[in-house]
């Protein structure tokens, strides 16, 4: 079985660049533009990893999360933003990489999250979350 991943980013060719990277590791992966849509699709396909842009149209990454924690969604979330924010990584997320990050980093965060590979964090990440 594969791993859904949702993508989230106000850029949607950036979107849809991250989705194709985690496609081509064997994941599979649907991408948003902004924060309605991103609830709409988390609610009909369930991912198991979000990765989400903190400066979002139709309502922002802090509001999704906010949404999502709300509604009981449990899944990882890696936040991808200009500006680290100081609670960057409160439940849900589980890492915050600062945009523009090496697509390398980006596996690395999607393995560690979804537990598929246990690996040293790249430099391009903030300090994760402690179990």
């Amino acid at each position: 079985m594969r791993l859904d991943v949702l993508v989230t980013d106000q850029d949607i060719a950036l979107a849809r660049l991250y989705c194709r990277f985690i496609k081509e590791r064997s994941f599979s992966a649907k991408a948003a533009s902004n924060g309605l849509s991103c609830l709409d699709l988390v609610c009909r396909h369930n991912p198991q990893l979000l990765i989400l842009d903190r400066e979002l149209p139709r309502r922002d990454g802090d509001g999704v999360l906010a949404c999502l924690r709300a509604d009981g969604k449990s899944m990882p979330v890696i936040l991808t933003t200009w500006n680290t924010p100081p609670n960057c990584l409160e439940s849900p997320v589980v890492a915050c990489l600062r945009k523009f990050f090496p697509l390398q980093d980006l596996l690395e965060a999607v393995e560690l999250a979804l537990n598929t590979r246990v690996r040293v964090l790249p430099t391009s990440f903030v300090t994760p979350r402690p179990d």
